[in-house]
């Protein structure tokens, strides 16, 4: 997100809030990605228990799934709120709905 930011020819302050907003949407897709790993459906190509099986602990078998989704739902308001010293313009208007889309993401 940031190189994008940079290739855009934003400022310092403008790639900081960048990089906040990617620091707390990569948690929420991490946290979202190993809820998956225990609820997936292969079908959809999401192999389930890899984690499990390669002998790693996340977050949602230590606190559960119903609480590691509202963690991914924290981290993408979190993510959203970080876009706030942004003006408004296209840019902004598509991450915060990418992070709103994502927070809501069945699958």
């Amino acid at each position: 997100i940031r190189c994008g930011g940079i290739i855009g020819g934003w400022d310092e302050k403008q790639l900081t809030i960048l990089s906040k907003f990617a620091d707390m949407y990569g948690l929420a897709f991490q946290i979202k990605d190993d809820i998956l790993d225990i609820t997936g459906d292969e079908r959809l190509g999401k192999a389930v228990f890899q984690d499990k099986n390669r002998g790693l602990i996340t977050l949602p078998q230590l606190l559960g799934v119903e609480k590691s989704e509202q963690e991914v739902k924290n981290y993408s308001q979190e993510a959203i709120a970080a876009l706030d010293g942004l003006k408004e313009n296209s840019a902004k208007k598509d991450l915060v709905r990418m992070a709103k889309l994502f927070a809501e993401r069945e699958s």
